[in-house]
Formats: structure tokens, sequence, C-alpha cells
């Protein structure tokens, strides 16, 4: 209820109580709990759609099970003649700020009363934990995804453009294709920084950045060896380009390489770098 709440600092609240159990219950015709929780969420929500959390300085990603549940929400919100409260999209919105983590600098920093309460012990890394796990598959997601971005980049400058239409089309197809991918490794990275958080790991913007780029580069370097190497795998087979779609196999085949490629290098690094 303060006025420099910060927004993460009422999501996190807002989340934690459980905001669709209430919800849930009115969507089925029964008769809502009283429980403290409620009024909570109530004027977190109240104020998040009136525009009060204009403080937005800490970090904030949605949790994997977030999105999911607010869509449900919204579909309950959608059954109730008169919700106890309306969603709005900053309910699970990404922001970018300065991470937060159970730390002694973090609780020394905190209030006295604040100090006397338990703190939270992390569980140490003994293998492969459910969010590692997560993670490695939301991270391949991303590497393979920005991969294709940079074969798409690769491809301008391979394929012989001719024709003004034909250059319109493809770049239509090449422009609705990245937008999907783009927005695909948003979703997907705003899952892996929380997760990360939950491990007590802290992102890395500088970090995220140089996998991005790397990840980007091997696209257009592994498309343009395949390409390159294509007749001379023709010829050495003996078989050569007989339907003419040669580059188009290669291409295919350049694709198979980077997923491989994105595989690995998520295991890797989720193992070694983001939950060591």
């Amino acid at each position: 209820m303060q006025d420099d709440c910060d927004l993460a600092t009422a999501l996190n609240v807002f989340w934690r109580c459980e905001p669709g159990w209430d919800l849930m219950l009115l969507a089925r015709g029964e008769r809502a709990h009283e429980r403290d929780e409620a009024s909570i969420v109530k004027y977190i929500a109240d104020r998040i759609n009136a525009g009060g959390y204009t403080k937005r300085t800490i970090a904030f990603d949605a949790e994997p099970g977030m999105k999911g549940d607010y869509e449900e929400m919204e579909g309950y919100c959608a059954q109730i003649a008169e919700p106890p409260f309306t969603m709005h999209p900053d309910m699970i919105r990404t922001v970018r700020g300065r991470e937060v983590t159970n730390d002694d600098a973090f609780y020394e920093d905190s209030p006295e009363a604040f100090q006397g309460s338990v703190r939270v012990d992390l569980p140490e890394w003994d293998g492969v934990t459910p969010n590692m796990a997560v993670a490695a598959k939301e991270l391949r997601s991303i590497l393979y995804n920005l991969a294709v971005i940079g074969m798409a980049a690769g491809l301008v400058t391979i394929i012989p453009w001719r024709g003004t239409w034909f250059l319109m089309f493809g770049a239509v197809m090449l422009a609705g294709a990245l937008a999907l991918n783009l927005r695909q490794v948003g979703s997907s990275a705003a899952t892996v920084r929380s997760l990360m958080r939950e491990n007590g790991t802290v992102p890395s913007r500088v970090g995220e950045v140089a996998i991005g780029v790397a990840a980007v580069a091997v696209g257009a370097v592994v498309l343009r060896l395949a390409f390159k190497g294509y007749r001379p795998a023709l010829e050495f087979s003996g078989l050569g380009d007989l339907s003419g779609y040669g580059k188009s196999v290669a291409a295919i085949v350049a694709g198979g390489i980077v997923w491989g490629i994105a595989w690995a290098a998520s295991r890797y690094l989720t193992r070694k770098v983001l939950f060591r």
C-alpha cells in the first residue's frame, strides 16, 4: 500500500496469495471462503488496473505456471457477473531491473524485525533438479530459435533474389517467421530468468546478450557451411543434384545440425553456467 511500492514486490505478493482460488469458486457458482488474502489480491489488482504502481526498478519475470493461471483467471472472470477484480497484462509482464536474492546482504539491509525471521536456505545443487530440466528445455528453444534467425539472415545473403514481387514475398515470409521466433524467445527467456532466481542465481544481461549473439552467429555459419558443402558432398557420393533441390536439402540438414547444437549447448549452459 506504500506509494513507492515496486511493481515486482506487489506482483510477488499477488501471485503468492493464490488469486485464482476465489475466482474458481465464484465461476463454479460456489461461495468464496473468507480469507485475508482475498482483500490483498483485490487491492493489488485494483491498483495495477489504475496504474498505481509506477515504480518499476526490481526485475520480475512470470514463473512457468503464472501465464497459464492468468489465462485461466481471465476465463473465470468472464463467467462471473461481477468479478471481485479485473485482470491486467501487467500481472505477467516482464520487468527488467535490479536483481534481489536472499543472501546475507539482503537480510542485513532489511528492517530489524525482518532480520529476526527464519532465513531461507536454498537447496544445494545435487544433479539435475526439476527447475534445471525445465530451464534446459526453455533454453534449447531460445538457442534454436535464435539460430534459425541467424540462418534466415544468412539465407538473405545467399538466395539470388530476382523480381520485385519475389523479393517482397520472401521479405514478408521472413519477417513473419522472425516475429514468431522472437516472441517465443522472449517467453522462454522470462521463464529461464524466473527459474534461475528460484535457485538463487542472478540472471546476467551481459550473459544473455552474449549467448544470444553466439546462437545467431552459429545459425548463420552452419547454414553457409551447409550450402558450401552440399555440392562437394553430392559429387563425392556420385549421385548429383537430380531433383535440383540440393540447396533445400542442405538447409534442412543445417536445421538439424543447429537443433543438435542447441540441445547440447542448453544442457551444458544449464548445468555449468546458469545453475552453478
